[in-house]
């Protein structure tokens, strides 16, 4: 069973460690609006995660430049990881 995160906030290192013992290796998570800001974190970096995304239009509004480890995609593509995926999860 695979699950989509959905990082909607700036996020402190509290809550990367709720999200890293909650994601398994067939997840995936998708930063969007002010979760953005996430997209470089060192936590998000450490975990080498093969399936991290992030809205290029959010991040763009943002001014925030997306690293080696996220993938820019559309709110399109948003729709169609929430299909490919058995549950979704947003954490404000």
């Amino acid at each position: 069973m695979t699950t989509l995160h959905l990082i909607r906030e700036s996020s402190s290192q509290k809550d990367f460690s709720t999200y890293i013992s909650l994601v398994s290796t067939n997840d995936s998570i998708v930063l969007l609006d002010d979760g953005c800001y996430n997209a470089n974190s060192h936590w998000l970096t450490k975990l080498n995660f093969k399936n991290l995304y992030v809205i290029e239009r959010h991040a763009s509004a943002r001014a925030i430049p997306l690293g080696d480890n996220a993938k820019s995609i559309t709110s399109d593509t948003l729709v169609d990881l929430i299909c490919q995926h058995n549950n979704s999860i947003t954490w404000n």
